[in-house]
């Protein structure tokens, strides 16, 4: 009999510096690229938005890969796409990245977070760091700040 897993990652990382470079066409070609490389993965991205600054991501995992490699492939070759297509942006994604788990129950609720990520920040002056710090508080986990600066 298989092993059973059923593990949702709400991921969120930054560009480098927080560089503000995600405009809505990169935005929408780095999507689809996660879509693509989760897939590959066995993973399931089943929401995924962001700001000019950061990305938000909501996974389904795939017990054999780690997170980390899973992520670490995804900011690799999105930089890839980017930087050979728009070679004037010099895209890279800033090396650390925060994962938090989601119940089943609250997939519904981080899908509808993240797939509004413009109006929230819109009608919150809601920074990228201020927005971790509050995912770290919620999760009783405190924010090395020396790896975000």
């Amino acid at each position: 009999m298989g092993s059973l897993s059923s593990v949702y990652l709400h991921i969120v990382f930054s560009t480098k510096n927080r560089e503000p470079i995600l405009t809505y066409y990169i935005k929408d070609e780095i999507i689809s690229l996660f879509h693509t490389v989760s897939s590959s993965h066995g993973c399931i991205v089943l929401a995924c938005n962001g700001m000019p600054d950061h990305i938000h991501l909501l996974v389904k995992t795939n017990m054999q890969k780690s997170i980390s490699d899973i992520v670490k492939e995804i900011k690799r070759l999105s930089s890839l796409k980017i930087n050979t297509k728009y070679k004037d942006r010099g895209f890279y994604w800033q090396h650390h990245f925060a994962a938090f788990s989601v119940s089943h129950s609250l997939v519904p609720k981080v899908i509808n977070y993240i797939k509004n990520q413009e109006s929230h920040h819109l009608n919150t002056p809601v920074t990228y760091l201020s927005e971790l710090e509050d995912f770290a508080k919620h999760a009783n986990e405190t924010i090395d700040w020396d790896f975000y600066e």
